[in-house]
């Protein structure tokens, strides 16, 4: 059976992407602060596109709370807070992996732990995460995760790395092994600590 998605439903996409990551760089960045109120032909406009697109987008934007919608639906408003939920995210990330590195250490086998030292270091957080073995904390750090992903850099995904991207993967790689070794050794304290570098 062909495929339903036409090349226009796959334009619409991308173009409601871009709106996305347009705002959104605008809203964490400052430049629209809280209360800015936006339409769809205002945006539409701006960026040269119809105003489906900017509808999709705004959708995107109302569930990840970044904005509110005001008037007949054609309209939003960046609410307060919006700054802060890159931050807001990567902390309750940071929390809920700590739980997650806690509960693998003292539930994981010898034989998912013995496992664990032959995880590339890319797999470490997922393999951390199924052996946590509470699905319900797994599925809740994932939504957290791509909810991050889509605030973190919503656009320009095929940009080189800076020095600073770099060293944060540097850095997480470094406590992605210190966490490796601590799951493998089944050690509670030490899994946390590694989350928490």
């Amino acid at each position: 059976m062909a495929s339903k998605t036409s090349r226009s439903d796959t334009q619409k996409t991308t173009q409601a992407q871009r709106v996305r990551g347009w705002l959104i760089r605008r809203i964490v960045d400052g430049e629209l602060p809280a209360g800015t109120k936006l339409t769809e032909m205002e945006i539409a406009a701006a960026l040269g596109c119809s105003r489906t697109p900017v509808r999709e987008a705004y959708g995107q934007l109302v569930a990840m709370g970044l904005a509110r919608s005001v008037g007949a639906h054609r309209s939003i408003e960046v609410v307060a807070g919006a700054v802060t939920a890159p931050l807001d995210l990567a902390e309750c990330l940071m929390e809920l992996d700590a739980v997650c590195a806690r509960l693998a250490a003292r539930r994981m086998g010898p034989v998912e732990r013995q496992a664990m030292a032959t995880l590339a270091v890319a797999e470490v957080r997922q393999a951390m995460r199924a052996g946590s073995g509470n699905r319900a904390l797994a599925d809740l750090v994932l939504g957290i995760e791509q909810r991050l992903a889509a605030l973190v850099r919503p656009v320009d995904r095929g940009a080189s790395p800076s020095a600073r991207d770099e060293a944060d993967r540097a850095a997480r790689d470094e406590a992605d092994r210190a966490l490796r070794a601590a799951l493998a050794a089944g050690d509670p304290m030490a899994a946390e600590a590694a989350v928490r570098r």
